[in-house]
This record gives C-alpha cells, sequence and structure tokens, in this order.
C-alpha cells in the first residue's frame, strides 16, 4: 500500500507539473500543437512498453473505439486550452468534476442503474464548480477557459465509460495503442493548419511537458499494480493542491475564497462517490 501511495503521490505531482508546462508554452503555441506534443511522447511510451498491442486484429468493438478516441482527443485539446488562460489549479478542479460525470454517462451509454445519493453528490459538487467560478464569469477569456475545462471533462468521462466497455473484451495495451495512434492522427493535421514554430528557448519547457506526461501515466499504471484502484482514486484529487502551490509559485496565480469553497464542495462531492462502495471502486478503476 505505501509503494502504491508514493507512485500515486508522483503521478499528481508529474500531472501537475505537466499542466504548468502547458500553460508555460501556451503563450507562444496553440493548444492542438500542444496536445500533438503530449500524445506524440505517450505514442512513443506505447511503442516502447507495449510492442504486443500492435496486433490491430485483435481489436473488438470498433464503435466503442471510436467513441473513446474521439472524446479523449477532444478532452486532451480542450484541457490544454483550459490551462493556458485559467490558473492551473482551477482548470484541474474543473476537471476533476470528470469522477461526478461519471455516474451519469454510465447510465447514459451502458444503462447503468445509479445510486440517487451518487447523483445527489454530483450535483453538490457541480454546484461547487459554480462557485467557484463565479468571479472567472465576468473575464470573457476565463470564461472561454472555463468552457473548456467542462467540456474537456464532459469528454473526459465519455472517453473513460468506453475504455470500460472496451475492457470487457479488449487488452488494455491495445486500448491504450489505438487511442495513441489515433490521437496522433487527428492532431497532426489540425496542428498543420496553425502550426507555430517553437523557439529554441521553448524546447526545455517542451521537454518538460513530454516527459512529465509520459512520468504522470507510468506512475499511475505503477501505483495501480502496488494498491486496489479504490484505495488509490482519492489521491487523483491531489493534483487540485499541487496545481495551486506550481501556479502560485511560476505564474503567481492566487485563489481566492469562491476557489476555495468550491474546491472543498467539489473534492468532498467526488470523494463520496469514489468511496461509494463497488460503484465508487468501478468509477476510480477509469482513471485519468
Amino acid at each position: 500500500m505505501l509503494a502504491g501511495s508514493a507512485w500515486a503521490i508522483a503521478s499528481a505531482v508529474a500531472f501537475s507539473a505537466s499542466s504548468a508546462s502547458a500553460k508555460f508554452l501556451g503563450v507562444r503555441l496553440p493548444a492542438s500543437e500542444l496536445a500533438l506534443l503530449r500524445a506524440g511522447v505517450a505514442l512513443l511510451l506505447v511503442v516502447a512498453v507495449f510492442r504486443e498491442a500492435i496486433a490491430w486484429r485483435r481489436a473488438r468493438h470498433a464503435g466503442w473505439f471510436v467513441v473513446r478516441c474521439a472524446a479523449g482527443v477532444l478532452a486532451l485539446v480542450s484541457f490544454m486550452y483550459a490551462v493556458t488562460v485559467l490558473p492551473i489549479a482551477l482548470a484541474s478542479l474543473i476537471f476533476v468534476t470528470r469522477v461526478l460525470m461519471l455516474p451519469p454517462t454510465a447510465r447514459l451509454l451502458l444503462g447503468e442503474t445509479q445510486d440517487p445519493r451518487i447523483l445527489a453528490a454530483a450535483g453538490v459538487g457541480f454546484a461547487g464548480i459554480v462557485v467557484a467560478l463565479w468571479p472567472a464569469l465576468i473575464v470573457q477569456g476565463e470564461i472561454l477557459g472555463a468552457l473548456a475545462a467542462l467540456t474537456a471533462a464532459v469528454a473526459s468521462a465519455v472517453s473513460q465509460t468506453a475504455v470500460r466497455r472496451l475492457a470487457q473484451d479488449n487488452p488494455e495495451s491495445l486500448i491504450v495503442a489505438i487511442y495513441s495512434v489515433a490521437a496522433v492522427a487527428v492532431l497532426v493535421p489540425i496542428s498543420a493548419t496553425q502550426w507555430v514554430t517553437p523557439p529554441v528557448s521553448a524546447l526545455p519547457a517542451m521537454l518538460a511537458l513530454g516527459a512529465t506526461a509520459a512520468i504522470a501515466q507510468y506512475a499511475q499504471v505503477a501505483a495501480f499494480r502496488r494498491a486496489p484502484a479504490g484505495f488509490l482514486a482519492p489521491f487523483d484529487f491531489l493534483a487540485v493542491p499541487f496545481s495551486a502551490l506550481i501556479g502560485f509559485v511560476l505564474f503567481g496565480d492566487r485563489l481566492g475564497i469562491h476557489d476555495w469553497i468550491g474546491a472543498a464542495l467539489v473534492l468532498g462531492a467526488s470523494a463520496y462517490v469514489v468511496s461509494f462502495g463497488a460503484g465508487g471502486r468501478r468509477l476510480a478503476d477509469a482513471g485519468r
């Protein structure tokens, strides 16, 4: 358990560092280019670690793969944009609400029944988002960033619901490989239409973006090999305070009273959902 906790914390720290790198690069590069960089590193990681995943003929349920890949790419691009215009702690907080969106998404797409208490907790979490976003609603740029973060959360919930369905008949390595290839294939032409050649000075941040994203994925896998998913799920929320600390140190981001109240509601509701018996464990399995 201790080793699993350490890996889970490392994953949360790396995810926050990756978001900070994206925010730094966002003043020079478009969100699609940032997303391509992250997806490209993930693809290299898959090829290096899961070489057996190239057996495409083993894939089953093509329709669910389309849902997984389309929603996953949308979530990635949207989140990259959100962290460039919002304080990274606020963007991460909104993204955490994907946990709250998993129950209604699973009910809609998979026909799963949900306990009313989970749906009530989701309502509390969304109320927390409204509280946290209230000051941002008067700033046009931040409104767009908030909408992007919410889009990322919804798309991530849809993507992870599709993963849960695919995991019943497909190996995990194959699911990761197909998504990585699809993401790069989609993002290359999109990025080409608005390509900005990065300056040499941006190379360290670009390497940090890709490396920390890869580390976050590796650490998450390592954590789930060493501890149950239900035990590890709350560590995912650590990305919010870590992002707040990094945002304050590197970008001077300061959280107001609305942010703290909203964070308490969102994190409390999310923690309730992931700890709610067997349902909480299934939701935790969806991962980041």
